[in-house]
Order: C-alpha cells, then sequence, then structure tokens
C-alpha cells in the first residue's frame, strides 16, 4: 500500500509538473485567483501502521473559508484559508478485532499557491480531533481512550477543469492523520 500511495504522488507531481511547464505560470501574477468558499467531498484510503498495520477508507468533506486574499507573500500568487470538515474511516478487520469505525475533524490553515490557470497547490497545518464511537481495541483493560488529538499535517494540489483557478477542481491531499483524499471541490 505504502507504495502504491507513493506511486500516485509521483505520477500526480509528474503530471502537474508536465501540465505547469506547457501552460502559462500566473505564480507571479498576485490576487489572479477566485477567493470563495469552497465545498469538497472526496473519499479517503490509508494506512495506520503505527500501532495495529492496517487499511481504511471512507467518505469524507471539506469547507474552505477564504481569510487572506493575498497569503503571506504579497509578490506571488497565494492565499490563506481556513479548512475544516469530517473524515469517516471504516478499518476493515481491525487487527484481528472485526471491523471499526472512528471519524477525524479536522481544523487547518491551508496556504494555497496558484501555478496556472489549471493547477495550484496547497500546504496545510493545524490539529485533528479523532473520535471511536464504539468500544474496539482502544478499550482494552478497562479503559477506553474514544477522542485522540493529532497534529493535522498534509500537502496537495488542484486540477482546475475550467481553468482560470476556478471551481470545480479535482483535489488531492497526502497528509496525516487522514492519509491520500482525492475528490471534488466545488
Amino acid at each position: 500500500m505504502k507504495r502504491f500511495l507513493a506511486a500516485v504522488t509521483v505520477a500526480g507531481a509528474l503530471t502537474a509538473a508536465g501540465s505547469a511547464a506547457s501552460a502559462q505560470s500566473i505564480i507571479r501574477q498576485p490576487g489572479a485567483h477566485v477567493d470563495k468558499v469552497e465545498f469538497e467531498i472526496h473519499g479517503v484510503l490509508g494506512f495506520w501502521g503505527r500501532w495495529y498495520n492496517t487499511f481504511y477508507t471512507g467518505p469524507g468533506f471539506r469547507v474552505g473559508i477564504p481569510i487572506v486574499r493575498n497569503g503571506f507573500v504579497r509578490s506571488i500568487n497565494n492565499s490563506v484559508a481556513i479548512n475544516f470538515g469530517a473524515d469517516f474511516f471504516w478499518y476493515p478487520g481491525y487487527s484481528g478485532f472485526g471491523d471499526y469505525f472512528a471519524i477525524s475533524s479536522p481544523v487547518v490553515a491551508q496556504w494555497n499557491f496558484y501555478l496556472t490557470g489549471k493547477w495550484s497547490v496547497f500546504g496545510e497545518a493545524g490539529v485533528a480531533f479523532e473520535f471511536y464511537p464504539w468500544d474496539g481495541p482502544n478499550c482494552r483493560g478497562g479503559g477506553c481512550d474514544r477522542f485522540w488529538v493529532y497534529p493535522g499535517l498534509a500537502a496537495g494540489a488542484r486540477y482546475h477543469f475550467r481553468g482560470g483557478t476556478t471551481f470545480p477542481s479535482l483535489t488531492m491531499r497526502l497528509g496525516f492523520p487522514t492519509g491520500f483524499n482525492i475528490g471534488v471541490s466545488f
């Protein structure tokens, strides 16, 4: 699975690089992007190998609210948004305990960089809250840790279907704790 995720990431980066090379760059045009509230629906695929060596999948959604039109670097085309939502994880055969379910809710600052009319990239940093609604592997020995807080870190890219950095777009994200996300933003 790690090889698959690495291959997907490399393929996406090469595709972005090839498209960016053939398209006109807008990175040096501050403000040449659309600032709107973004709604994203996506699928989640990941591997939790630190403790339990299992794969997880599920749906998720995000909402991004722009807060700074020209981000932290005024001389390039960038923006900053608050991004939050929820990911619903299903762990099939969770380390011998049967199927298991969890909810992760990230709240992050998202820094966007608009490379061309078709491609933008972003980085995210913040916090992710995880909740385990039912007893499971975390409830051994009488104690039950149903709520966890993790750092929320991710990097991703968007392919804007219509160009001009407008929506809808294909959004890809790789991060912790949510793994690999791919979906559509409106």
